[in-house]
Formats: C-alpha cells, structure tokens, sequence
C-alpha cells in the first residue's frame, strides 16, 4: 500500500508522521521488524532531549539528522512502495529519500 512517509524528530510524536493526512503514525500499523522500531525509539529519545536543550549542541543535532537521514533511508528500503521524506525537527530541513 502506497503511502506518504515523513520522518522527523518532533516532540512527542513517534518519529512518523503521515505526509498527506498529518498526524502521527502508530508505527504498530505499520509492518516494521522490531529492531528498527528499537533504533527509530532510541533516535527519537535523543532527539527529544536535543529539543529541550533548545537545539543549543550544534553538533549534536548535525549528528541526530545524520541518524535521521540514515533511518528515513531504511524505511525507505522496508517500504518501497511508499514516499519517504526526513524533515529535521530542529531546522526544518526537508529532505526526499531516493527509495
């Protein structure tokens, strides 16, 4: 099923988001391997932090967008029938993913 992927870091969402209906994903929808929802959980956490710091750690939010980037890249992959962007929470920065 085709879909419209964002990945981003905001604040107390669950690191997807829906890029035509808005609001977030409950990633329990989606048929991801545990693994990856461990490593989308972790960068979400650290993102977060990041955020109430106020992004103040230039290089650690160059660092979480990296990451970002990287996980937006896997689900791309999981997904290949889907529309995946990353969208930096702290920049908002909006990047397409070549699936």
């Amino acid at each position: 099923m085709f879909r419209y992927l964002i990945v981003d870091g905001m604040f107390h969402g669950t690191g997807v988001r829906d890029g035509a209906e808005g609001g977030v994903i409950d990633l329990s929808l989606l048929d991801l391997p545990p693994k990856f929802k461990l490593r989308l959980d972790s960068w979400l956490d650290r993102y977060e932090s990041e955020h109430l710091e106020g992004f103040s750690n230039l290089e650690a939010v160059r660092k979480l967008d990296q990451l970002g980037l990287e996980i937006a890249s896997t689900l791309a992959k999981l997904m290949p029938d889907s529309k995946i962007t990353y969208c930096s929470a702290a920049t908002m920065e909006k990047t397409i993913i070549a699936g």
